[in-house]
C-alpha cells in the first residue's frame, strides 16, 4: 500500500454505466490468445486527480488517460464516438464507452504508464488499447509541468525527476482508493499486482519506482553550476526529495521502452543492484540508443532482465510511431504482444509455453526483432 495521501479523483461529465454481469462470465485467468489481438473492445477516458505530494510542496493535478474493456454493444450506442489524443490523433478507442465487468477473478489487471519528456497521457494508446483489449485498465497521467501542452518552456526541471514517479504512485492509489461512488472501476482493479511502463524520460521514473535512488550529490553539482538556475534553482526542499525512496511493492514487473532507464540521477553500481523487478527492455535500431541500453541491462546482476530491439524502429515506435523504416501496422502489434506476454508472466504466474517461450527469445514474434533474455 503507497504511502500517498489526501488524494481525490474527479469523474467525467459522462458517467460510465455498469454492464451486464454475465459480459465478464466464463473466462478463467488463463485470459485471451496472447499473440492475438484481444477481443474486446476499447473504451477510454480522461480523469482528473489532485493530490498532496506529502511535503512543503504545493499539492498537483494531474489528467488521466484511461482504457479499459467495454461492452460489446457500446460501438453501437447512439453516443459513440471515437477518442482523439490531446494533439488531436484519432484511435480507436471509444469516448466515455460503458465499461463490462473484469474478466479476471481478482479484477482489473493494472498497467500504469509513464510518458516521455514533454509527451502526452495517450501518445501510447496503441499499447492502452492492446491490453484494454485483453481486459486490462491502463493508466497513463500528464505529467504536470512536464508535457507537451507546456512545451514552449522547455527548462530541465530538477522537480520533474521526482514528480513522476510520485505522480504514478498517486494515479496507482487513485485506481486502489479514489474513484468516486458510482464510478464502474471503484472496487474492481486489481491494484495489489501492478505493471509499470515508461517511454523515453519515462523509463526513468519506471526505474525510480523499482527502486533506483537519485545521486543527490550529483544533482547538487549541478544546482551549483546554475544548470537549474532558469527553473529558480534547487530549493532545500527540493534536493531533499532525493533522499526519498519511491519505490512501490506493488509493481511486480516493468517494460522500458524507447530508454535506457538511467538519465544522469542513476548513483552507481548500488542503484543497480537496488532493484529485483522483472524487467523487459525494448528499443528500435534507429533509434541510436541500443548500445547504452544494451549497457545498461548488463549493469544488472539481480532481476530477471530482457532486451527486444526493433529494426528500423525509431523513438517513437512505442509512442505515437511514425518512423520511416518500419510500418505501425508491423510493429505496433510486436509491441503490444511482448506487453501482454510480459504482463501475463507476472500478473497471473503465466508459465505456460506461449508466454515463457516468448519471453525466453525461443519463439521469434518477427524477424525485426532481436530478443536477448
Amino acid at each position: 500500500m503507497s504511502t500517498s495521501a489526501r488524494l481525490r479523483a474527479v469523474a467525467p461529465f459522462v458517467l460510465l454505466a455498469l454492464a451486464a454481469c454475465d459480459e465478464g462470465a466464463g473466462l478463467s485467468d488463463d485470459g485471451f490468445p496472447v499473440t492475438e489481438v484481444g477481443p474486446l473492445p476499447v473504451g477510454y477516458r480522461q480523469i482528473e486527480v489532485t493530490y498532496d505530494p506529502g511535503d512543503e510542496r504545493t499539492s498537483r493535478t494531474l489528467r488521466v488517460s484511461v482504457w479499459y474493456p467495454a461492452t460489446d454493444d457500446a460501438v453501437n450506442l447512439p453516443t459513440a464516438q471515437l477518442a482523439s489524443t490531446f494533439l488531436g490523433r484519432e484511435t480507436n478507442a471509444l469516448l466515455d464507452a460503458p465499461a463490462r465487468p473484469p474478466a479476471y477473478r481478482a479484477g482489473y489487471p493494472v498497467v500504469a504508464h509513464s510518458h516521455g519528456d514533454w509527451g502526452y497521457s495517450n501518445q501510447n494508446f496503441h499499447v492502452g488499447e492492446g491490453l484494454a483489449r485483453h481486459g486490462y485498465v491502463v493508466v497513463s497521467p500528464m505529467h504536470e509541468g512536464n508535457t507537451a501542452l507546456e512545451a514552449g518552456n522547455r527548462v530541465d526541471l530538477l522537480s520533474t525527476v521526482y514528480d513522476r514517479p510520485a505522480d504514478i504512485r498517486a494515479v496507482i492509489d487513485m485506481l486502489e482508493t479514489g474513484l468516486p461512488a458510482g464510478d464502474p472501476l471503484r472496487g474492481q482493479c486489481n491494484t495489489e499486482q501492478v505493471v509499470v511502463s515508461g517511454h523515453s524520460r519515462g523509463t526513468s521514473t519506471v526505474m525510480s519506482l523499482l527502486g533506483m535512488r537519485f545521486d543527490r550529490a550529483a544533482y547538487e553539482t549541478r544546482c551549483t553550476n546554475g544548470d537549474y538556475a532558469a527553473a529558480g534553482g534547487c530549493s532545500t526542499s527540493q534536493l531533499a526529495q532525493f533522499d526519498v525512496d519511491y519505490h512501490d511493492d506493488r509493481i511486480v514487473a516493468a517494460l522500458l521502452v524507447g530508454g535506457d532507464g538511467g538519465g544522469t540521477f542513476v548513483g552507481g553500481q548500488a542503484a543497480y543492484d537496488a532493484i529485483t523487478t522483472p524487467m523487459l527492455f525494448m528499443v528500435g535500431t534507429d533509434d541510436g540508443a541500443v548500445t547504452g541500453t544494451q549497457s545498461r541491462v548488463a549493469a544488472f546482476a539481480g532481476p530477471e532482465v530482457a532486451l527486444a530491439v526493433f529494426t528500423g524502429g525509431c523513438h517513437n515506435l512505442f509512442a505515437g510511431g511514425g518512423c520511416t523504416n518500419v510500418t505501425d501496422g508491423v510493429a505496433w502489434p510486436l509491441v503490444d504482444t511482448y506487453y501482454v506476454a510480459h504482463a501475463r508472466r507476472y500478473l497471473f504466474d503465466d508459465q505456460g509455453q506461449v508466454v515463457t517461450s516468448i519471453l525466453d527469445g525461443t519463439t521469434s514474434l518477427s524477424g525485426i526483432v532481436t530478443f536477448t533474455p
